[in-house]
């Protein structure tokens, strides 16, 4: 998306937004997911620690 956005021809202002607000929008998407997958990660991670931490 990035690459179109700076290959994009710069008549076409109306394309041009349209895309930019499309890279925006994904980008924030694709923020969000990698914020949950670290909360998962860690979320795991703890939990993997108090199960090694029981008593057999």
């Amino acid at each position: 998306m990035r690459t179109k956005l700076r290959d994009a021809p710069g008549d076409r202002w109306e394309e041009l937004s349209r895309m930019a607000q499309q890279e925006r929008e994904l980008s924030s998407r694709i923020d969000a997911m990698m914020e949950e997958w670290s909360a998962l990660g860690e979320e795991l991670s703890q939990a993997a620690a108090a199960l090694e931490q029981e008593p057999a």
